[in-house]
């Protein structure tokens, strides 16, 4: 299960004030994933990916989300990270570092093989 810091709507609200993705309409917890808090985010602007840094540096985490967006910039099947209003790809929820990410179609891959990470990779 990845859901291990609990947040509640009500949590959420003012944490959305700092982006432009809409209003909350549902939050749900993912389970698929080891190591960090997932959360279906459905807005009235679309459906998001609400993830909560658990054990990772904060430059780290930087590295990695400005990696996700130069991936989706270059034209690859990749998801967005969404930007603060002050064009941050990360805030914090309490104590913790976390992002907004743009949810796309698919589900996870519990065995990946050679064929299917050529599917991928083209």
């Amino acid at each position: 299960m990845s859901v291990y810091t609990k947040i509640t709507e009500n949590d959420l609200s003012d944490y959305l004030e700092h982006y432009s993705i809409g209003k909350i309409i549902a939050l749900t917890g993912i389970s698929d994933g080891i190591e960090n808090t997932n959360y279906l985010l459905t807005t009235d602007q679309g459906e998001f990916i609400f993830t909560i840094f658990e054990n990772i540096k904060i430059n780290d985490i930087n590295q990695y989300l400005l990696f996700m967006n130069h991936v989706n910039e270059k034209g690859l099947l990749s998801p967005k990270v969404m930007k603060t209003h002050k064009q941050e790809l990360f805030f914090t929820i309490g104590d913790k570092p976390s992002a907004i990410i743009e949810k796309l179609d698919g589900a996870s891959v519990a065995n990946p093989n050679e064929k299917k990470c050529g599917d991928v990779g083209g």
